[in-house]
This record gives C-alpha cells, structure tokens and sequence, in this order.
C-alpha cells in the first residue's frame, strides 16, 4: 500500500541568467566544477560598447549567483560571440570564442580560476588565419589541459574543415594546429569534442556529401597526445536527407555518446537520434530517437552523460508547447533506455525558447540554459533551469504485533530533493527476515509514485496479529529505481515487537514412599500452561523441610527446557533414601526460579516423603529365678 504526504519542497524554477536587458543575450554555454557550481557564458549585443560581445556568470551549486556578469573578451572591436566553456578539475574554467577582425574571423579563449578572476589575457587560439575560423567548441582533460575544435575555411584545401589544437593546464599550445577530417571534399563544419578520463578525447561533426546524401555525422578519435586512434568513422544509419549539428559527451569508462538533429527520418521535418559507443569506438547498437512528439520540428540537441553512463540529452521542439520554440528533454540510462517520457524544461511558454545548452553536475543533476524571447523585457534573455538528482532514504518502522486484527507498519520514504519534471517512480518490495511472509506479515511490492514537487512517501505493510508469545521479528523493505535518483539508505527493517505474554509454569507437589533401602526417584512434575513461539527454561534447587539432604534425599538442582511450540510436561528428579528406621512423614521442598520466556505460575512443590516401615512392641517377661530378663521385640 502506498501514500502520498502533503511534504513539499521547493520546486526549482528557472532562473534569469543575464544581468543588462538591452538588445538581446544569445546561445547560451554551460560547465559545471567539481562542487556542482557552474558557469553561464553567452554573447550579448552592444554590453560591450562594439557589436556583440561575451559574458559570463557564476552560481553556486544550488543555483545562487556568485557576483554579477562580466565580460571575458578584451577586444571589443566588431563582435565576439558563440562561446563554448569547460571547467578543469580545480574550478578554473576557458571560455571560447569566435572573433571577428581580431585576426579576420579567429578563435580565442581566455582563462579564469575557480573565483571567476581571469588567468592572464585572452589568446589567440588558431594558427592559421586565412579565411575564417568559426564555431569553437572546447574539453579539459583530467590534468587541466584542454583541446578546442572548429571548423576552418579553405584550410584542408577544400571548403571548410575542422581542426584543433591542444593546449596545457597553464594555456600553453601542445603543438600546431592539427586536422581532424580525412575527407575533405565540400565541407565539414560544426565541431563537437569531449575528453575521456585517460585524457583522450573525440571530435565529432556533420559532413556535405560524404555519406550520399546531404550531411552526415562523422567522428574521430586520438589519444592523450593528440594522435589520431583511428580513421574518421560515419555515426548516423539513417542517410535520407540530412543528419547535421551533432553533440558529444563522454562516460566514466570511455564509452561516448554522439546525438543530432535528423531531417525527415520520424515522418515529420526534423527529430533528434543518438548512438552509443564503448571506449575502443565501437557503436553499441543502432542509432534511436530520443523525441517522442514527432509534429513539425525537434532540433539542436545537446547532452551531458553521468560518470555511469545514464545520460540526458534536450533540444529545441516547435510548436510543442503551443507558442513557437520550447525546450524539451529527456533522460536515459547507461544501456540507452528511455528513463520515462520527454519533459519541458522552459516554464514560460510565451513566443520562442531555443538553443539550448546542457552540462552535468557531479551529484547527478543538471542545468540546461537557453535563450528566451522577450521573457526579461527586452529582446532575448538567457534563462536556465536546475533539475538536481533526488536522493532517497527509507526509514525503519516498528508496530506491535496485535492479537486477531492486522495492523500496518509504515516506512517513510524521504526525498532530498523534489522530483522537478513528473513524478518519481520506486519499485519496492519486501523481505522475509526472522518474520516469515504469509504468517507474521503479508508480502508487500509495487511503485511508490512521489508526485513533482514533494518530498515524501509512505509504503505500507499488513502485519499479521497472532496469541503466540515469540520473539520480535524482522522483515525488510527494499527500494529499487529507475535511475531518476539516487538510492542513498535503500532498505529498511521492519520491528514486529511481541505484545503476547508469556506461558507460566507450575510444580506440583508429591507423595512418595520412603522404601527401607537404596534410593528412589522422586518425580516433580512441572508443566507449561500453553505452547510458545521460543523455548522456555526454569531452574529448580530443593531445600530442607523436616527431611534433611544427605540423610532422608539427595540435594537436586538443574534446569529444565521447554521446547518451542510444546505443551509437554518436564520433570524435576530428586533421589530418596530409604531406610529401616520407624519415624514420622518428612517434607522438604523444590523451588522454581530464574524463568526465562516464562513466568512461574506456582513456584513451590512440597515433597512428602511417606514413612513405610513398621512400628516395633516390646514386651518384657520375668526371668526364672537366677535368670537374666528376657525381652521381645515385635516388628518388621
């Protein structure tokens, strides 16, 4: 049985981002540190005095600004914009640009620690500057290098193609910029990369032509040093019309995952696909949709994976929500199964949200950014929102056991987080411990479903009332989840605490014939008033009435068992000594004590000890004269 508590936490609405409101603020670029602090970076028409420039802002892990915006790039000339951002593992983050007549169209970055102060001036990333060099995307490896990818006009002899360059912890270059494209024929643009944990890393991107038709998604793998591990390999199956702006995120053991948008491959005007792969490159199974609405248009993904592989992907959906663009996404776990139905990240729904960014926390949350029109006032905003990762506790429960009647022992199950996009769904189920099921307690399983918004549940368990005096028992509850949270305290126990009382015991008193020689048994009985769930023992001694130990019986002492669920009698033996001597009945006593599951009814036995030997006459006869007296004795 399951009930919901009215138990409520804070729902985490989405945030404006952006501090200055005029003109507008687009394409938004997320990272998370270590902490599960992030960084926001966009571009912003006029903030900077010149066209577009780019500006970032920090929060803390729970979504608290940490100071204003500030701008990253220091020339301000023309316009710098579409930024791309990636933390180290000590909180310092690079922040990439493109930007145009610095060098012509060229790629910059600029480098900040963990408070936001930047590392020295922004540099120049691109060697070669022909032409344009446009659409930065960069990775940090575990060590604080990092490797920024683009795409390049004219250098690979071709239209454009995608180079990279790779850098050390302190800025410096590891080395030329360097090609990633084999094929070079018409373009290849719209780098993605993502670092594995050796330092290794993966460039992926979209292709004219080289797979038959329209674009196609291509990726390239090279080791910590930058080597090419293989050749160039097609990700997309499906090759009618166009698979273009792939996204690329990398999971704990080195296996990666690459989504993009499809252009008619649902049956509608675009839909997003991912396909999966283990550390050596190889695919793991077919590409698969990740969109469920298939009307009009759903476009630029973009995904961030857990350590265990589980990732989330969003994207940009028309029409969805009834105004224009909305942003959606959806979660799945390591093998690539749906974690639930897609879900709506914007609240405000009113004209067009839309490119969306994405980044993980490291407690198993997310936030996605994007830019809203005409949400902050103005023209375009950034907004973002949080979706932290619930963890789950279950409490203990206790309940006294009843007699006839069931009752219920309730387990409360605590969220640290309310489930922000629908309900969260735990499979329990319970155990057998000392408690069996079907006789202390009534075998429980189902789905707790804890609505969007609370923080708490209830599962009850019917435990089943009994007359039987017994021991405490035990039994278990067990969450089980789909991977929407994590299980932090999974299992509880469940005390059914006894409420019977105990049997009692009693001795009963004896008679028994004294015998003129040897011994004899003397048989106490002790009985027990009703059958017991646990064995019960009581201790006997004998003591001293007018018979005296050693001479008329033997001093006894022991302990006797009752075993569970019997109602037999027990026996308490004390040896008699018979003898010949004529004298009166004698009593001594045996004496219950120190009962344990047991209580003691009658805690005294008298034995009488019977005497049966003869009483003796004597007679005294005169002697004759000169003779001694003569007597006779009568008797046994």
């Amino acid at each position: 049985m399951v009930l919901l508590l009215g138990a409520r936490g804070a729902a985490a609405a989405e945030f404006q981002v952006n501090q200055y409101t005029l003109y507008g603020q687009y394409d938004p670029a997320i990272s998370h540190d270590s902490s599960g602090g992030f960084v926001v970076a966009w571009h912003s028409l006029s903030q900077d005095g010149s066209s577009e420039g780019v500006v970032g802002r920090r929060f803390d892990s729970s979504g608290s600004p940490l100071g204003a915006e500030f701008l990253v790039n220091q020339y301000t000339t023309s316009f710098q914009k579409f930024p791309s951002i990636s933390h180290d593992s000590s909180g310092g983050f690079v922040v990439a640009w493109q930007s145009f007549r610095q060098d012509g169209f060229g790629i910059f970055g600029r480098r900040f620690d963990s408070f936001g102060s930047p590392l020295g001036a922004e540099f120049q990333v691109n060697q070669y500057t022909t032409s344009s060099q446009s659409r930065p995307r960069i990775s940090h490896d575990s060590s604080g290098g990092f490797v920024l990818a683009w795409h390049s006009s004219g250098q690979d002899g071709s239209s454009y193609g995608i180079f990279g360059r790779r850098f050390d912890s302190s800025g410096n270059p590891l080395g030329a910029d360097f090609q990633v494209n084999e094929y070079t024929t018409n373009l290849q643009t719209f780098a993605t990369i993502s670092h594995d944990s050796s330092g290794g890393f993966v460039v992926a991107w979209h292709s004219m032509g080289q797979d038959g038709l329209g674009y196609g998604v291509f990726r390239r793998r090279f080791d910590s040093s930058g080597n090419p591990l293989d050749d160039e390999l097609q990700v997309n199956q499906y090759t009618t019309s166009g698979q273009s702006n792939p996204r690329i995120s990398h999971d704990s053991s080195g296996g990666f995952v690459v989504a993009w948008q499809s252009d008619g491959q649902d049956g509608s005007l675009r839909a997003v696909f991912a396909r999966r792969f283990d550390s050596s490159g190889t695919a793991l199974g077919d590409e698969f949709q990740l969109n469920q609405l298939t009307a009009s248009s759903q476009q630029s993904p973009t995904i961030a994976q857990e350590t265990s592989g589980g990732f989330t992907v969003a994207w940009q959906s028309f029409d969805q929500d009834g105004s224009n663009y909305a942003v959606f996404g959806r979660r799945f776990d390591s093998s690539g199964a749906a974690l639930g139905a897609e879900f709506q990240l914007n609240q405000y729904t009113t004209s067009s949200q839309h490119r969306p960014a994405i980044s993980q926390d490291p407690s198993g949350g997310f936030v996605v950014a994007w830019q809203s029109l005409g949400q902050d006032g103005s023209s375009y905003g950034v907004f973002a929102r949080r979706v932290p990762r619930p963890s789950v506790s279950i409490g203990d429960a206790m309940v006294s056991e009843g007699q006839v009647d069931s009752s219920s022992a309730s387990f409360m199950v605590q969220l640290s987080e309310p489930p922000e996009l629908g309900p969260l769904d735990l499979d329990y189920a319970t155990a057998d411990g000392t408690a069996s099921a079907g006789s202390d307690y009534t075998a429980t399983s189902g789905t707790l479903s804890i609505p969007a918004g609370q923080t708490m549940g209830e599962v009850t368990v019917p435990v089943l009332g009994d007359t039987l005096y017994e021991a405490d028992e035990t039994f278990g509850v067990n969450l089980t989840t789909t991977g929407l949270a994590d299980l932090v305290d999974p299992a509880a126990v469940g005390l059914i605490v006894n409420d019977d009382a105990p049997p009692s015991l009693a001795i009963g008193d004896l008679q028994v014939a004294e015998g003129n020689a040897g011994t004899s048994e003397a048989q106490f009985t002790v009985s027990i008033s009703e059958a017991s769930g646990l064995p019960a023992q009581v201790d006997f001694s004998t003591a001293n009435g007018t018979a005296i130990a050693g001479e008329d019986y033997t001093t006894a002492s022991g302990m006797l068992l009752f075993p569970a669920m019997s109602t037999a009698s027990q026996t308490a033996v004390v040896m008699i000594h018979g003898d010949l001597l004529f004298e009166p009945d004698e009593t001594f006593s045996v004496q219950l004590s120190d009962p344990v599951d047991a209580t003691v009814a009658d805690a005294l036995a008298v034995g009488t000890i019977l005497n049966d030997d003869g009483n003796f006459l004597i007679t005294t006869a005169p002697a004759a004269s000169g003779a001694s007296l003569v007597r006779r004795y009568q008797g046994d």
